[in-house]
């Protein structure tokens, strides 16, 4: 079974530090855009923090043209090889958390 982040909604205030924490580690600065790990506010007070499921069938793999995602052998995870992404998005359409390991050329600029 794949790993994935889990989320307790109850104890989500909002604060976004997992935006930050995400963007540290895995890109090495802190640019909550570059995080995999988005918290969507919806008044009133509600915050809803969003990251890749992982899914069992994951159709981002199938939906991008070039064939760069695939699951690592070791952990499971759907990864992208973003060096040659073009950004197309075609992945975050076919995801049905719109958190497909996709990050836009745009936003790493």
């Amino acid at each position: 079974m794949p790993k994935a982040v889990i989320v307790n909604y109850r104890e989500c205030t909002g604060c976004r530090i997992c935006e930050l924490a995400c963007s540290i580690r895995n890109e090495g600065v802190v640019f909550t855009q570059l995080s995999r790990i988005r918290v969507y506010p919806f008044p009133p007070g509600l915050d809803v923090p969003v990251v890749c499921v992982q899914c069992d069938k994951a159709p981002c793999i199938e939906a991008c043209p070039l064939g760069l995602l695939s699951r690592d052998p070791e952990s499971g995870a759907v990864v992208i090889r973003e060096e040659l992404c073009n950004g197309c998005g075609l992945c975050m359409n076919a995801c049905p958390a719109a958190r497909a390991p996709l990050q836009r050329k745009a936003e790493r600029t």
